[in-house]
């Protein structure tokens, strides 16, 4: 599941490098993305305690997904199978920015 989310994460890197135009244009982005993610995917603040639309929101971020897969696991002691579709959720983000980056450095050159 890390390994998964570090692949995400990556591939998100390289989808918002790959649509900037310049390095001034990436940096500013960083900050816009990494902290809504923290404070949105269950990390921060128990999911059940945002109000309705940030966790729709909260539903849209691999992160989230990592999160349901871990603490499923280590803190409810659920089998790895039972978190099954939340690690199959996290692997379509991967996929998913994996193809938009390679897009985006296709489109780029």
């Amino acid at each position: 599941t890390t390994f998964v989310l570090s692949m995400v994460s990556i591939a998100m890197g390289v989808f918002v490098s790959a649509a900037a135009r310049s390095e001034g244009q990436v940096f500013p982005t960083i900050p816009l993305l990494i902290v809504p993610t923290l404070l949105l995917c269950g990390v921060v603040l128990p999911l059940d305690q945002l109000p309705r639309y940030l966790r729709v929101v909260a539903h849209v971020l691999p992160p989230t997904y990592a999160e349901n897969v871990l603490l499923g696991m280590m803190r409810h002691g659920h089998s790895f199978v039972h978190e099954l579709p939340s690690f199959l959720v996290l692997t379509g983000f991967g996929v998913a920015l994996v193809a938009a980056a390679s897009l985006g450095m296709r489109a780029s050159r």
